[in-house]
Formats: C-alpha cells, sequence, structure tokens
C-alpha cells in the first residue's frame, strides 16, 4: 500500500476513479506535484534506511519498500546534504544481500542498487563503488567454497548439504545483480 501511494505520488496520476481537471488547473497542478515529489524524495531518503532495517527480517514486507527509490528524485541526496542517508540505504541493501536467499529479495536489492548507480544521478558515485564492493565480497566468499568444492571432487568426495548451501545462496546473491 505504501508503495504505491508512493508510486502515485511519484507519477503524478489521480486516484482510481478520478480524472484531471481543466487545462488551466494542469499547469498549477504540475508545478504543486513538483513541490510534492521533492517533499515526498525527501522525506523516503531519510526514512528508507530504518524502514529497511525494520522489516528486514521479514521478506514479503522488505522487497515491496525496494521499490521506493525508483520513484524518488535521488538528486536530493546532493541537494539537500543527504548523503549520510545514502550511506546508510546502502549499508543496509548490503545486509539485505547477505541476509537473504530469497530470489524475489535479491533481484530487489540488485534493482535498488541499479536506481542508485544509474550513471546520470547524483547517488552514482557513492552507490557504484558500494555495488562493485558487495560483488566483490560476494566472489570472495564463493572463491574458497569453489576450491573446497574442487578439492573433494579430486578425491571423489562429496560436499555436504551445508557447504553446497552456501556455495547455491552465494551464487543466488551474485546471480541477482548479473541478470
Amino acid at each position: 500500500m505504501l508503495v504505491a501511494a508512493v508510486r502515485q505520488a511519484a507519477e503524478g496520476r489521480p486516484p482510481a476513479g478520478r480524472r484531471l481537471g481543466k487545462k488551466a488547473a494542469r499547469e498549477v497542478d504540475r508545478t504543486r506535484r513538483w513541490r510534492e515529489h521533492a517533499n515526498m524524495s525527501r522525506h523516503f531518503v531519510k526514512v528508507l534506511p530504518r524502514l529497511l532495517s525494520k522489516f528486514a527480517a521479514d521478506k514479503e514486507k522488505v522487497t515491496p519498500l525496494l521499490q521506493i527509490p525508483q520513484y524518488c528524485n535521488l538528486d536530493v541526496y546532493d541537494m539537500d546534504g543527504l548523503g549520510s542517508y545514502l550511506d546508510a540505504a546502502l549499508l543496509e541493501l548490503d545486509c539485505l544481500v547477505q541476509r537473504h536467499s530469497d530470489v524475489a529479495v535479491l533481484e530487489a536489492c540488485a534493482r535498488a542498487y541499479g536506481t542508485y548507480c544509474d550513471e546520470g544521478g547524483s547517488a552514482h558515485c557513492q552507490a557504484a563503488p558500494a555495488c562493485s564492493r558487495l560483488v566483490d565480497m560476494l566472489v570472495d566468499v564463493l572463491t574458497p567454497l569453489l576450491d573446497v568444492f574442487i578439492q573433494r571432487e579430486k578425491q571423489g568426495l562429496f560436499l555436504g548439504h551445508g557447504e553446497m548451501g552456501r556455495i547455491c545462496s552465494t551464487l543466488r546473491r551474485l546471480a541477482a545483480f548479473y541478470r
């Protein structure tokens, strides 16, 4: 419900069953919508890290929250000096990727990173290196697991369920960023 309201506010569409008024009213409405979008962006830039942290354990709640950045004007990070909130949001994204192995959550995290890493956006300078570090960390986790797998395979042995599970979950995390 929250994400639907954010999307509606960002896109400036009227609620279902309502239509826009006269043309002159639309011009005034456009300015008002722009201000509302900027205010909404400022608000969600500040509260999104806390929301992600609060609902991190619940994949059903956190997945829709990860859509919010695509509806925000991310330039508010630079314009309003809100860079610390960007750091917090990126940190929460890292935590979510490390915590979850559910494909829907991981893909939502990857899309959120994609939104932050957009080349034309102001968040790109901070988000792109953070995303790169996350992928590097996942590769660093996967490499020794695969080394053990190869050694055991050469010896004719099999990995246990726990080791195979770690390999699969790490591969799922990496795959989400390469779709």
